[in-house]
């Protein structure tokens, strides 16, 4: 459904959207690939170290996104924000087999999907409503 999403706000012509919705559906597609398909052809000694390079590849392009984010609102700033840490601590959790950082990159991710879920709700009520009932809180400045 995100790789969907990325495609709609690409005819939209909301290029942000596009590529973090895009890039999302594709780090899902991914994932579902790598353990389907090739994490059982990876010697077993290594199956941690190839998944933790996965999560950390992905968390720089998140931190891309994050970036990025600084110029649209609060709400998606700090789901993307979130999102990156969860994916640093679950990628150095996977590298050294510890499994405590694992489980607080967990958390960090259930935390990423509470901001997600509020900014999905938010936009379709304030839209609905056609006025800001829920504030995703806009980063742009105004220009003068």
């Amino acid at each position: 459904v995100q790789l969907l999403a990325g495609m709609w706000e690409s005819r939209r012509g909301n290029t942000f959207g596009a590529v973090t919705f895009g890039s999302i559906g594709a780090f899902w597609l991914s994932y579902w690939l790598l353990q389907q398909f090739f994490v059982g052809s990876i010697p077993a000694g290594e199956v941690n170290s190839a998944t933790a390079l996965f999560y950390i590849s992905w968390a720089i392009l998140t931190a891309l996104l994050w970036v990025a984010s600084t110029r649209t609102t609060a709400v998606v700033s700090v789901m993307l924000a979130l999102l990156t840490v969860t994916l640093v601590l679950v990628g150095i959790g996977d590298a050294g087999s510890h499994t405590e950082i694992v489980k607080i990159g967990g958390w960090f991710g259930l935390a990423t999907s509470v901001v997600g879920l509020y900014a999905a709700f938010a936009s379709v009520v304030n839209g609905t409503l056609e006025r800001t009932v829920m504030p995703l809180i806009p980063l742009r400045r105004a220009h003068s």
